[in-house]
């Protein structure tokens, strides 16, 4: 995030742009007596949709940086210090609606202060140190509200300034190709300064009352990054996250405290080699992460360490048409007993699945190592129209990344491949390309996991307009997550197709929508709509709004798992679904107004609302079939009662029956972000924030669009203030 300046003009025929950078955001060095100096512009020509570039770089070349034009005869430069100091100060006001429960930690008028800083620094010409003390990201929008009906967690995006500026350095376990199955995230930098893990349940405290901090304090954290004059790219980053701990207060009025998250050490190093003129290139990545919680009940969940280590390369040939590819990496995590129990029966990887021939539950280990890789070869450019790409990718049973990656899965091969057909300067189009790409995965049990077959287009019309499509079959398959843990079941097949339009996007009003459709052959269906517009009357103000709206019929939604020795057709376990119908409707709106180029307001508002209904409750009948018996017709009496579904599974039989809460619910939230944001001097910066949540929660089901928009507003927002002003210091 280089700290620049620059002035335009409007003349008569044109415009000039005046652009300074100070010596001090490049890196070179002064030893050199004369130095030779890469440099390209590029000009966005709205009204074309056209890029045009001071020295030519040709749409069917994959090269960039080659491709810059030289400057060549700099001499007699000294070399700056290169040090930056940004101090930081920040206050703010939390205003949250009264619980009314009598807590004592509850506050109408909570206000906060924090003062921290960054410091960059160039250690040599070639390395650059960035480091952050106690930072402060009130000014970053929030993430947003979902329902999440699986057993993994959601992913979200990195907002953060710090941990951005410069994260392709540590990028790793990706190849080049146009379709993979993916390996998963080796660094996940949001497990930095997380959500603390801890909770008064598992500390074995009886509180009527806690009062617990929302994020994980950042003590610091550092950045080394650069690349060398011989080809090296090295990159190393360490952070400190404090021991966070939460206040409490029993039924009888004591307080104390407990720790909801250990002190943690996060450690992730990277380097890459250049050789053979910048075609090929081979490199590492590592990563630690240590938690310090001597002998505390984190001990009974949490890995005391984590470690992955793994190589990459990339081989350009052809011309640079072609690329070779790949990556393997190795995984080790190491605790208790109980904590890589935790680990084995986790939805990434299930190891007590009762029918798997290779999987089997250690409840006595202490540590689980695993492995993955991926390897591809693409062609991705060239004089001719035809791409492709293929890819193969395994990642075992024991490989985990979530200790500072993200991980959903683990135990799987796949195989991708196609071709894509490219034309560049079609007649009557302005870009026109097509694709077929086919994937197949297989878990290490050889259960057939994935089965797809992938047709679309995309064309961009010499009015800027553009049009997409894909059209998507799916056979049926095996799924070894479907029960959590228990067997295997099989999927039907399904169809889907999806659409998008998009409007000339340098127009004054601008329009997209877009739909997708998918059928199972069991009668499931999805449909989801989206669309919106955008209105840009002048440079300096803008507004998009952008509705959503998502229906789902899903015949086999989990519900539970219910132990009995009288279901052996299902290994002495009932797995209880559901037939849920889903609605979900949601918008983004956002408004920026730019007063000046170093003064902006950018506002932000989400509405959300998302219900589920569930009828129909069976239980696997089968394993690797798709046959259910449903309660109350093929088997067994269902009723409801006091928001409890009980279900007896023999009816008036000798077997007792049991009784689950009722699923359905009825979610509420509205999100709003407004961020003034003044760069009063170069690099130095002034935040006026402001951010509104309100939610609301029933188990109701229904969805009725009046009635729940009227709730949502009339639910009592949880308010934040923020003022935050850095200061920067650089020479």
């Amino acid at each position: 995030d280089a700290v620049w300046q620059a002035k335009t003009h409007m003349h008569e025929n044109g415009w000039s742009a005046e652009i300074r950078i100070p010596f001090s955001q490049l890196r070179f060095s002064s030893r050199e007596d004369a130095m030779d100096w890469g440099v390209n512009f590029q000009r966005r020509i709205a009204r074309k949709g056209e890029i045009a570039f001071w020295s030519p770089t040709p749409r069917v070349d994959e090269s960039l940086v080659s491709r810059f034009g030289r400057l060549q005869g700099i001499s007699n430069l000294t070399e700056p210090r290169r040090l930056e100091i940004a101090p930081y100060t920040a206050a703010s006001l939390l205003r949250a609606p009264n619980p009314g429960n009598g807590n004592p930690y509850f506050n109408a008028n909570h206000f906060n202060g924090n003062i921290g800083g960054d410091i960059k620094y160039g250690i040599t010409s070639d390395l650059t140190l960035t480091a952050t003390i106690n930072p402060d990201f009130g000014q970053v929008e929030a993430d947003p509200a979902v329902i999440n009906l699986s057993a993994n967690e959601n992913f979200f995006n990195e907002r953060r300034p710090f941990f951005l500026e410069g994260s392709d350095i540590f990028q790793f376990g990706r190849t080049s190709t146009f379709s993979t199955s993916g390996n998963p995230f080796t660094f996940y930098s949001r497990r930095i300064g997380r959500t603390p893990q801890g909770n008064s349940n598992a500390a074995g405290v009886h509180a009527a009352h806690v009062d617990r901090p929302d994020y994980t304090t950042i003590a610091t954290a550092a950045k080394l990054s650069g690349k060398t004059k011989s080809g090296w790219s090295l990159g190393l980053l360490n952070a400190y996250t404090l021991e966070e701990h939460a206040d409490y207060q029993t039924a009888t009025g004591n307080e104390d405290r407990f720790s909801v998250e250990p002190a943690t050490n996060y450690l992730v190093m990277r380097a890459k080699k250049d050789f053979n003129e910048g075609n090929t290139y081979v490199g590492a990545f590592g990563s630690a992460v240590n938690r310090v919680m001597d002998d505390t009940y984190f001990e009974q969940f949490l890995r005391s360490s984590a470690y992955l280590g793994g190589f990459d390369y990339e081989h350009n040939f052809g011309n640079r048409a072609w690329v070779a590819s790949g990556t393997a990496s190795f995984t080790n995590i190491n605790g208790t007993a109980n904590a890589i129990t935790l680990a084995q029966r986790s939805p990434a990887r299930y190891y007590h699945r009762v029918d798997s021939d290779k999987l089997n539950l250690d409840g006595n280990r202490t540590s689980l190592n695993g492995y993955a890789g991926e390897f591809s070869l693409q062609k991705r450019g060239g004089n001719d129209h035809w791409l492709g790409s293929l890819t193969y990718a395994t990642v075992s049973p024991g490989y985990e990344t979530n200790d500072l990656g993200f991980q959903n899965r683990a135990d799987y091969r796949s195989i991708n491949g196609g071709i894509v057909y490219r034309e560049n300067t079609p007649k009557y189009l302005n870009y026109f390309e097509s694709w077929l790409f086919t994937g197949q995965s297989w878990n290490f049990d050889a259960d057939k996991i994935e089965n797809w077959f992938n047709l679309g287009t995309a064309m961009r019309f010499n009015n800027q307009w553009r049009i997409n499509s894909e059209f998507m079959v799916r056979p049926e398959v095996m799924s070894d997550r479907q029960t959590r843990g228990g067997p295997v079941v099989q999927m039907p097949g399904n169809i889907s197709a999806n659409a998008n339009i998009n409007s000339n996007p340098n127009k004054k009003i601008s329009y997209n929508g877009g739909t997708f459709i998918r059928w199972d052959a069991e009668g499931g269906s999805s449909m989801e709509f989206w669309g919106g517009f955008r209105v840009q009357p002048t440079s300096w103000f803008q507004i998009s709004v952008n509705p959503n709206l998502f229906m789902n019929k899903n015949l086999y939604q989990y519900v539970t798992t219910v132990s009995d020795a009288e279901a052996t057709h299902t290994y002495g376990r009932r797995y209880v679904f559901g037939v849920i119908e889903q609605k979900m409707v949601s918008a983004s709106i956002r408004l920026d107004w730019t007063f000046s180029p170093t003064m902006t307001l950018q506002t932000f508002v989400r509405p959300y609302i998302s219900s589920g209904s569930y009828s129909n409750f069976k239980e696997l009948s089968t394993p690797r079939t798709y046959d259910y018996s449903v309660y109350g017709q093929d088997m067994g009496t269902v009723s409801e009662s006091d928001g409890r579904i009980y279900v007896d599974p023999d009816g008036s039989g000798a077997q007792s029956g049991y009784n689950f809460a009722k699923p359905d619910f009825n979610f509420r939230s509205v999100q709003g972000n407004a961020v003034f944001r003044w760069e009063y001097m170069p690099g130095s910066t002034l935040f006026l924030v402001w951010q509104q949540q309100r939610s609301d929660y029933v188990s109701d089901g229904t969805f009725e669009m009046g009635r729940d928009m009227g709730a949502l507003f009339k639910s009592k927002p949880t308010n934040i203030f923020l003022v935050k002003l850095s200061y920067w210091m650089g020479r």
